[in-house]
């Protein structure tokens, strides 16, 4: 029987974030950053108020205002412009879109863009867009078609491989992931790669190095809440440094006391520790959580192991 909590990362694996770039975010992947929007460097003669239309849809779009700078590249695309400038406007409203959670909307602007065969970098960077918005969509096999199209295209470009290792991480091909990470820690040092590496090797049982990368992403990133659990997680695995392990968890539980995971496996600390009565309070207050969020599979996993304890 199962007894300790299982290492979910839905907080941290974000299905967007890696092809704009990202430093560590906040738990919730409703945080981006603003993805780069190429700006109109075309030497071919464009109408001068598509070309001032275009410039105000980027002013709006690097203010955060989505919503405006859609609707500017909406008047755009309808204005019968040219190749190119339909092609930037297709691509800075399906960037809008993704970040207003609309990934729907934005493959369906991707799917417009049409760039000719010698402009291999540009079809390398669509490719990556799509790859990156099929995540989002959770239809995985896709993301990792079009992922790969670009990095056959733009093989240092380390978004692709950590979006990737994202893709083949929910289809449990967690080998592929570990390699993908690897190699675009290798190619940028990314927090937010080194931390969603570390849980993988938490899910592969390799609890000492889950523990060394996020020592390293807290020396960077100490505000983080989530960083704490994860280590204090993988510490009380490998039982060899249960001070360090307790400190993370109460922390965790500091800042946020209906935490049930973390609860748990500071009662599983103190219980390996003989501290059974503190331990059990501990567990039963997770088991309180549990049933009052409704998660009756870990609520009776938790009763089974207050029940063994006697």
């Amino acid at each position: 029987m199962k007894i300790f909590p299982s290492i979910k990362s839905s907080s941290f694996y974000f299905l967007l974030f890696f092809i704009f770039g990202f430093s560590l975010p906040p738990i919730k992947a409703s945080n981006l950053q603003k993805p780069p929007i190429h700006r109109n460097n075309n030497s071919r003669p464009v109408l001068i108020a598509q070309a001032a239309s275009y410039e105000s849809a980027v002013q709006r779009f690097d203010s955060g205002k989505y919503a405006e700078a859609i609707s500017i590249f909406t008047r755009i695309i309808s204005s019968n412009p040219s190749k190119s400038q339909k092609n930037l406007s297709l691509m800075g409203r399906a960037k809008s879109y993704l970040l207003l959670g609309q990934p729907g909307l934005a493959i369906l602007d991707l799917n417009k863009i049409k760039y000719n065969d010698f402009e291999i970098k540009e079809n390398g960077e669509l490719a990556l867009m799509k790859g990156a918005t099929y995540l989002q969509l959770k239809k995985y096999k896709l993301s990792i078609k079009y992922t790969t199209d670009a990095l056959n295209i733009l093989p240092n470009n380390a978004s692709g491989y950590s979006n990737r290792a994202v893709a083949f991480k929910a289809l449990n091909r967690l080998e592929a992931a570990r390699r993908d990470y690897i190699k675009s820690l290798s190619l940028i040092s990314s927090a937010s790669t080194v931390y969603n590496l570390a849980v993988l090797e938490a899910e592969l049982g390799n609890y000492s190095a889950c523990s060394s990368y996020l020592t390293d992403v807290i020396k960077t990133n100490p505000k983080y809440i989530q960083v704490y659990f994860q280590r204090g997680f993988c510490l009380s695995r490998l039982g060899n440094n249960d001070d360090l392990a307790l400190t993370d968890l109460l922390k965790v539980i500091s800042e946020d006391s209906s935490n049930p995971k973390a609860m748990e496996e500071i009662g599983i600390i103190l219980l390996r520790n003989n501290k059974r009565e503190s331990g059990v309070t501990y567990i039963e207050k997770a088991s309180e959580v549990y049933l009052g969020k409704g998660d009756i599979d870990n609520y009776t996993r938790v009763l089974d192991l207050i029940n063994s304890e006697g």
